[in-house]
């Protein structure tokens, strides 16, 4: 995610692949549930490192948070919110 967030292209098709997967799930939302966790991991984790790099206050991280939300969304939407609330820090 952060090397595709460099260039706009990268990360639309990037977006959209992984739109593209997701849509896959749709139907069957639970065959993903053993992946759900380390994939909330890795972006919770990109969110933390932006996060923590505030003093680099640049559009770059900025950007990479926005696409990191994006893709969290696209997550739940597909496997609803009660599921996810579980691999989220509280």
């Amino acid at each position: 995610l952060p090397e595709n967030c460099k260039e706009l292209r990268d990360q639309e098709r990037a977006y959209e692949k992984f739109l593209f997967i997701v849509d896959t799930y749709q139907e069957q939302p639970h065959l993903i549930d053993p992946y759900l966790q380390e994939f909330f991991e890795k972006l919770i984790n990109i969110i933390k490192t932006c996060i923590s790099n505030e003093q680099e206050k640049t559009s770059l991280n900025d950007n990479l948070i926005n696409e990191t939300f994006k893709y969290m969304h696209c997550l739940t939407k597909m496997r609803g919110y009660k599921k996810i609330v579980q691999y989220l820090p509280h």
